[in-house]
Parts: C-alpha cells; sequence; structure tokens
C-alpha cells in the first residue's frame, strides 16, 4: 500500500529519523532497483539507483571504493551526514547507509538540473530561493560550508497534484568544516573567482556559498543554466531587466569583497522582503483596475518593490513578470515532475 502524501510529508521532515540507520549489503540491494532497473545517475566515483524504503521513494548511493583513501574519504562524507546538527526541513536528510558495501539512502526528489530549470513555474522562484538560502543559513550556522552550491543540488519536494512545496538543499556529503584547511574545489562556473582548485589548502568560508547561491539565483529567475561565462553575462542582463531587486541582492552577493557580502540568512530576510513588496503591489494593482480602494494592512517596504511592478518589463519565458506575480499570489505551481 503506497504511503499518503501526509506520510510522506512526515517521513520527510528531519525529525522522523532521528539518527540514519545502519543497513547490510543484502538490505541495500533488498531497498535498490539494482537490477531491474537503469541508474539514476553514475559519477566516477559512485552510481545512483532508485528504490523504495518503507513504502517510500529513495535514491540509494552506491559508492566506488578500491582502495584505503577512497574508503577514508567514504568514512568522512558518512560523518557529515550523520551529524545530528545538519537535520533541517530544507536539508536533504541522510535515511540510512551500508559500511559493508559502502553505500547511502535519501530520500528521492526530483533535481533542479539544466531540464527542469526551464520548466519551473515563476510562481515558486521565490519559494525555492527562500527554501535553499534557510537551509545554507543553518548549515553555515552549523560550522560548515556546502562547497558546490548550484541548481543540480537543489531537491523540489512535489505533492500528490505535482505541485511544488519545499527545495532542498543535496549533496552534503561535500560540505566541510570551517575549521580546516581544503583544497578548493566544487564547478568552476558557480565557484568564487578567487578561489582556486589548483592553489594551497584554504579555510572553507560562508562566503564562498554565498557567490555560489547568487548564481544559483540568477538560474532560478531566468529559468536558464549557463554553459559558459557569455551564457551568464546575458542571463544576469535578463534578471537586472526583470527581477531588479533580486539582482540587486545577487549583485551584492557576488561582490569582490567577500566580507561585504550578506550572508544567506540576511539574504533570506532581504527575499522574503521583496516577496511581501511584490504582494502589496499586485493588491494595488488589482484595485486600481477595479477603481476601488486598495485595502492594504500595510505600505509597501520601498517604492522600489511598486517601481519594479509598474514600469514596463521585458518578457521572460515562459511567463510574463506580472503573470508570475499573480500565479505566486494564488499558489498554483504546478511543474512537470
Amino acid at each position: 500500500m503506497s504511503p499518503t502524501h501526509q506520510q510522506q510529508q512526515q517521513y520527510y521532515q528531519p525529525q522522523t529519523f532521528q539518527q540514519p540507520i545502519s543497513l547490510s549489503a543484502d538490505q541495500i540491494l533488498t531497498i535498490s532497483f539494482h537490477f531491474q532497473r537503469p541508474p539514476l545517475g553514475k559519477g566516477g566515483f559512485s552510481t545512483v539507483y532508485e528504490g523504495e524504503f518503507c513504502g517510500f521513494p529513495v535514491a540509494v548511493k552506491i559508492l566506488t571504493v578500491r582502495n584505503q583513501n577512497e574508503r577514508a574519504l567514504f568514512e568522512i562524507e558518512l560523518a557529515v551526514l550523520c551529524n545530528e546538527r545538519l537535520r533541517h526541513r530544507n536539508l536533504l536528510p541522510l535515511i540510512g547507509f551500508c559500511h559493508e558495501r559502502p553505500a547511502l539512502v535519501m530520500p528521492r526528489l526530483k533535481p533542479l538540473n539544466k531540464d527542469r530549470l526551464p520548466r519551473l513555474p515563476g510562481s515558486v522562484r521565490m519559494l525555492v530561493a527562500m527554501d535553499v538560502a534557510r537551509g545554507l543559513a543553518h548549515l553555515h550556522q552549523a560550522g560548515f560550508v556546502h562547497n558546490d552550491m548550484k541548481p543540480d543540488n537543489v531537491l523540489l519536494e512535489f505533492d500528490e497534484n505535482r505541485n511544488i512545496v519545499r527545495a532542498l538543499v543535496g549533496d552534503l556529503g561535500c560540505a566541510k568544516v570551517t575549521s580546516i584547511p581544503v583544497q578548493p574545489f566544487g564547478t568552476m562556473l558557480f565557484m568564487d573567482p578567487q578561489l582556486s582548485p589548483h592553489g594551497p589548502p584554504v579555510l572553507p568560508k560562508t562566503a564562498d556559498d554565498v557567490y555560489s547561491f547568487a548564481l544559483t539565483v540568477v538560474c532560478i529567475f531566468t529559468n536558464s543554466f549557463p554553459e559558459n561565462q557569455d551564457d551568464l553575462a546575458r542571463m544576469w542582463a535578463t534578471i537586472e531587466a526583470t527581477f531588479p531587486l533580486v539582482a540587486n541582492l545577487a549583485r551584492r552577493m557576488t561582490q569582490p569583497d567577500w566580507r561585504l557580502r550578506p550572508s544567506c540568512a540576511q539574504a533570506e530576510v532581504e527575499l522574503k522582503q521583496i516577496d511581501e513588496g511584490w504582494r502589496v503591489a499586485i493588491e494595488l494593482q488589482k484595485a486600481a483596475a477595479a477603481g476601488a480602494a486598495p485595502t492594504i494592512q500595510s505600505p509597501p517596504r520601498s517604492q522600489s518593490a511598486l517601481q519594479q511592478h509598474t514600469q514596463p518589463q521585458q518578457q521572460l519565458q515562459p511567463q510574463h513578470h506580472s503573470s508570475a506575480l499573480l500565479e505566486h499570489r494564488d499558489r498554483k505551481t504546478v511543474c512537470i515532475a
């Protein structure tokens, strides 16, 4: 019998599993559809299969461990994922693991990859961005840096009607503590250009994640994924023309002096303020169109929020800016999963 959506939501809450479960190699094979279906993904050091655990869909990451060094890397990754300080509703939880045959079991959610980004509804852009900011803020508060923030590592949770209800930060196995120097690594296009993967080990900084998160926000609000710097430049031009307040925040998160970048917690607060300003602007526009006095409890936080929605907007596929705002208010968040 399939679990209800209410059970699924409870299943994905951090408190559902107080600690990840230790599993045997036979249990891993039973959970995963190892020989029944093609893998969900394959990398240089692991293969991810879909599976089922206690009636719920899961992703089973089976790692390739060929020597003691790779075994040590697995143990380090497992120690990070098992850290109870990383239990948060916007961080992908670890459900189970296997030492005998190195494997990790996590909820199976949809990644915000280059195929899904163009189909992300305008109505949930802000929801996704704020959820990611909350997840990263909690990670940073716990003393960790993600090190590889990008759209692919944003996981989407859908309800039974295929509505996006939550975004979680995934791939926490690459997270590092901020107190131990490490070799910089990550996806080059999303890395702070001041970091060099060929340079000496440095202390991970939360500001490095802030930079990567800013570019992830640009991807979310332009429904695009860059292949090179030229693509990224075009995306910056698009977001500055269509969402200037969000673009301003993203620019400050990528400024060269990392000490001046806002934290992810501050970014989440600013995104919420922008969202509230949008809602006020929508009510004012509706009241003006109806010829009635607006019933607004409080004025916009800034005139720029209202100005952003009254000036002519460039078209942003697949939706216009104004229609995206109206859908945001009405919570029409259907997305092709």
